[in-house]
C-alpha cells in the first residue's frame, strides 16, 4: 500500500507455484507467500491490514470471538434506532399525556436524534485512547438510566431531557461500530460484515415500531420505554460477558514480542481480553473532539456525508416520521397495526442489504482480476447505482399511493421499494469511506452520522407543515426529486472523480489508529 495515498491498495494473488507455509490461525486458512512477506488467503487473497504474529492480534482471532464482537456491536447499533423510533407510534397518546400537539410529541424523536448527532463527536476520540470495550459498556449504561429516566418523566421538559441523554448515550455504539469492524475484518471482509452491522442498527426503526405498536396498545406507551430500558439492561450485560477489547496498536503489538526476545506469547482466554486499561499512549487532546469535522474536508467522507445529510436521510426519516400521519390519519389505523406496516421497511433493509455487502464483495473481487490486483475504494461505488435509482422512485411512489388511498399493500410496498436503495446507499457509502480512511475509522463514521443525524434532526420541524400544506403525492415528489439530485450527485462525483482527489489530499496523520 502506498502510504501517500489513502485507501488504495496493491493487492497480491498468489500463483499457484509459490511455497507457502501456515503462519496464523484463522477462520480461513493463511498462508505467507515466499516473496516479500505478503499473506494471503487459500484463494489467493492478500491479507489487508497485514496481521502480526501476536496471537492477541484481533485480527487473528478465532471466528468465535470475531463473531461474538459482531453480535455485540449489532445488538448495540440496533438499540441506536429502537430509543429514536420507539415511541413514533405512541404519538397520539403521548400528546394527551403531555397535552400538546403530535408536532411538538415529534421533537421527542428530534431531540433524541439531534444528540445522535454530536455524540459520536465525542465518543470517537475517548474510544481511540481508552479502547472500544469501555465506551460501548458506559454508553449502554447511560442508555439504561436515561430509559428509566423517560418511562418515569411525569412532564414533556423533563421528558425532553431524558430523551436527549438517551441519544447520546445510544450514539457511542454506532460511532464504534465501524472501528470495531475494521479491527477484527480483513479488507476483502468488510464489505459483508459492515452491511450486517449496518443492516441491523437501520433495521431498528423499522422493528421498534412493530413491537412497541402492540405494547403501546396494550400496555400504554410508558411501557415502550420500559422496554427500550430492559432491551439496554440485557445488552449491557452481554456485552460485559463477550465482547472483548478489539483495538490494537500493531507496531506497539510487535514491540512487546521482540522485547520479550522472540518469545511468541499465548493466546489470552477471552475473558482476559475485557480488561480496561489505556490502549494509546497519545494523550488527548482539545483538538481530538474536532477530528471527525475535519474529516469532513477530504472529499471520500465529505461527499459521502453530503449524500447522507440530503439525499439519504429523506427516504428514511421522510417516511417513517409520517407513519403515524399517514397510516393514522389516512387509514385509520391504531398504533399495532401502524407499527406492523413497518414490515415494508424490514423486508426492504434486509433484501437491500443481501444484496449490497455480498455483492460488493464479489464484485470487487471481480474488479481485482481485471485491475492486477490493486484495489482502488471507488469500485466500492459501482454496485450503489440501482440504490440511486430506486430510493426516488419509492418516495414518489409512496406520496402517490397515500394520496389517492389505494390499498395498504401499495404504499407499503413503495417503502419496500424506498429502503431497499437506501440501504444499499447507505452500507456502501460508509464501508467506502473505512476502505478510505481506516486507521480514522471511528472519526469517518463520527462525521457521516453527524451529518445525516443533524439534518435528521430538522425533519421533523418541516416534514409534516410540508406534506399537510401540499399533500402527500406532490411532497413526495418533490423529495425524491431531491435525493435523486443531492444523493446521487455527490456519489456519481466520487466515482469520477475521488481516485483523482484522494491522490491529491494529503494522507491524514496524527491522529487514528496504525493500520
Amino acid at each position: 500500500m502506498d502510504e501517500n495515498i489513502a485507501g488504495t491498495v496493491h493487492l497480491h494473488h498468489a500463483s499457484s507455484d509459490e511455497k507457502t507455509a501456515v503462519i496464523a490461525e484463522h477462520h480461513e486458512v493463511v498462508h505467507r507467500t515466499t516473496t516479500g512477506n505478503i499473506y494471503v488467503t487459500r484463494n489467493g487473497i492478500e491479507l489487508v491490514p497485514t496481521p502480526s504474529t501476536d496471537p492477541n492480534d484481533p485480527l487473528n482471532w478465532p471466528f468465535f470471538w470475531k463473531i461474538s464482537v459482531l453480535i455485540c456491536i449489532c445488538c448495540s447499533s440496533l438499540m441506536i434506532a429502537f430509543c429514536a423510533a420507539g415511541i413514533i407510534p405512541g404519538f397520539m397518546a403521548i400528546a394527551e399525556a403531555y397535552h400538546t400537539d403530535i408536532n411538538h410529541v415529534s421533537y421527542l424523536v428530534s431531540v433524541n436524534v439531534l444528540w445522535l448527532a454530536l455524540g459520536p463527536i465525542i465518543w470517537s476520540p475517548i474510544c481511540d485512547t481508552y479502547g472500544r470495550r469501555p465506551v460501548y459498556l458506559l454508553a449502554m449504561f447511560i442508555t439504561l438510566v436515561s430509559s428509566i429516566a423517560c418511562a418515569v418523566a411525569k412532564s414533556y421538559g423533563i421528558q425532553v431531557f431524558t430523551r436527549m441523554l438517551q441519544g447520546f448515550g445510544a450514539s457511542g455504539a454506532f460511532t464504534v461500530g465501524a472501528g470495531s469492524i475494521a479491527d477484527v475484518y480483513f479488507l476483502h471482509e468488510r464489505g459483508l460484515y459492515t452491511g450486517c452491522w449496518i443492516a441491523i442498527g437501520q433495521s431498528g426503526p423499522f422493528i421498534a415500531p412493530m413491537i412497541t405498536g402492540a405494547v403501546i396498545e396494550n400496555a400504554g406507551w410508558r411501557w415502550s420505554l420500559w422496554l427500550m430500558a430492559i432491551f439496554a439492561g440485557v445488552f449491557l450485560v452481554m456485552m460485559f460477558f463477550f465482547l472483548p477489547e478489539t483495538l490494537y496498536i500493531r507496531h506497539l503489538g510487535t514491540e512487546n514480542i521482540e522485547n520479550t526476545a522472540g518469545v511468541q506469547p499465548k493466546r489470552k482466554r477471552l475473558f482476559a481480553q475485557m480488561e480496561f486499561r489505556r490502549i494509546s499512549p497519545r494523550p488527548i487532546s482539545f483538538l481530538e473532539f474536532f477530528r471527525p469535522l475535519y474529516m469532513l474536508r477530504y472529499p471520500s467522507v465529505g461527499l459521502i456525508a453530503l449524500s447522507w445529510c440530503f439525499g439519504v436521510a429523506l427516504p428514511d426519516i421522510g417516511i417513517s416520521n409520517i407513519v403515524p400521519l399517514a397510516f393514522g390519519g389516512v387509514y385509520g389505523w391504531g398504533p399495532r397495526a401502524q407499527g406492523l406496516s413497518n414490515a415494508g421497511f424490514l423486508v426492504g433493509c434486509l433484501l437491500g442489504e443481501a444484496f449490497a455487502g455480498p455483492m460488493s464483495d464479489l464484485y470487487i473481487r471481480y474488479r481485482l482480476k481485471r485491475n492486477g490486483g490493486v484495489f482502488i475504494p471507488e469500485m466500492r461505488l459501482h454496485p450503489v447505482i440501482p440504490g440511486l435509482i430506486l430510493m426516488p422512485l419509492g418516495l414518489a411512489g409512496f406520496g402517490v399511493c397515500v394520496q389517492h388511498q389505494t390499498h395498504w399493500i401499495g404504499p407499503v410496498s413503495m417503502m419496500a421499494v424506498t429502503i431497499f436503495g437506501y440501504q444499499q446507499t447507505v452500507s456502501l457509502g460508509m464501508a467506502y469511506g473505512i476502505d478510505c480512511y481506516k486507521p480514522q475509522a471511528p472519526y469517518v463514521a463520527a462525521a457521516m452520522i453527524f451529518c445525516r443525524q443533524l439534518f435528521g434532526f430538522t425533519v421533523n420541524y418541516w416534514l409534516l407543515p410540508w406534506v399537510e400544506n401540499q399533500g402527500f403525492q406532490n411532497s413526495y415528489i418533490a423529495q425524491g426529486a431531491l435525493t435523486l439530485v443531492l444523493g446521487s450527485g455527490p456519489i456519481l462525483l466520487l466515482m469520477l472523480f475521488g481516485q483523482r482527489w484522494r491522490e491529491a489530499m494529503p494522507v491524514p496523520k496524527g491522529f487514528g489508529t496504525s493500520q
